[in-house]
């Protein structure tokens, strides 16, 4: 990590002493240090400044409505996630995916997958209903777009599993699980680890009810038109 870090700091200083004040080169240079320092060390303090500055130039270079402003919007709310002043994420999350929605319309694979980002900072801000809610329209979306067998479904399962867990739903949760974990043995790079994870640590008789049902024939509140709802 720290010969990581020596190397994107020191791309980073070049390229703040040679690029223009708006080169996006300089955007994605300061976000790929920011995240290092984020994920890899919890350095907050750090990386935020670096964040800040990135989507300065993005907002400058490409304007407000692009969707690589859309997406630093979302970084830094997770940034916020992960510093633990996630109800300060809510408000560049929401506007990070209502551009996304306004970019690509109400109806994309993209749009799907920033609904379940803007879903994880809610659950994190404790905004546990209206999580719940887009996590469900976003797997709903995702299986309707892009098929049920695919990769990115199994990743919005674990995130909306983490939501149920932690609302007592264990249940619900083992059946977005064993999911996740079906579509993952169809990929070498998958969620299958985490989803195993989360899996081992729920209570048995949850675990016995997530064998009996898949996400597609889900019975009760928990099926409409085949896809996940309250």
């Amino acid at each position: 990590i720290a010969e990581a870090e020596r190397e994107l700091v020191d791309g980073t200083a070049i390229l703040k002493r040679s690029a223009r004040p708006n080169d996006p080169q300089l955007a994605e240079a300061l976000l790929q240090t920011a995240y290092l320092l984020d994920e890899e060390e919890g350095r907050y303090a750090e990386a935020e400044p670096l964040l800040r500055q990135a989507l300065v130039i993005r907002r400058n270079a490409f304007g407000a409505g692009h969707p690589l402003v859309a997406a630093t919007l979302l970084d830094w709310a997770q940034f916020l996630v992960d510093r633990g002043t996630a109800k300060e994420g809510v408000a560049p999350a929401r506007e990070g995916f209502a551009i996304m929605r306004r970019a690509y319309g109400p109806e994309h694979p993209v749009v799907a997958a920033f609904m379940a980002r803007l879903a994880v900072v809610l659950h994190h801000a404790g905004q546990f209903d209206e999580a719940d809610s887009l996590f469900r329209q976003s797997l709903g979306m995702t299986r309707r777009l892009l098929g049920p067998d695919h990769l990115n479904n199994s990743g919005i399962e674990i995130d909306y599993a983490r939501l149920l867990i932690d609302r007592r739903q264990y249940a619900r949760a083992a059946v977005l699980l064993r999911d996740a974990i079906r579509i993952g043995g169809r990929f070498e790079i998958g969620y299958q680890p985490v989803a195993k994870r989360l899996l081992d640590g729920l209570p048995a008789d949850a675990k016995d009810t997530g064998r009996q049902v898949t996400v597609a024939g889900i019975r009760g509140p928990l099926k409409v038109d085949g896809y996940l709802s309250s």
